[in-house]
């Protein structure tokens, strides 16, 4: 029988909070950082979930 991969079982990582400065406060700079650093970890997620789709598609025949 073949192994899954253990790198695509991983979770997705949570989401990190946007850094506030003392007052609470969200600077544009840091949303932009915050969102770029999202949009990376959603494409890893998703590639490392497609990886597991495919495989279990292959392992069991489904075609969808």
């Amino acid at each position: 029988m073949p192994r899954v991969d253990q790198a695509v079982m991983m979770p997705c990582p949570p989401m990190q909070p946007v850094p506030t400065d003392a007052d609470g406060q969200v600077t544009m700079g840091d949303l932009l950082l915050a969102d770029i650093e999202l949009a990376e970890q959603y494409a890893v997620c998703l590639e490392r979930n497609q990886a597991l789709r495919e495989w279990i598609m292959r392992r069991t025949g489904a075609d969808n």
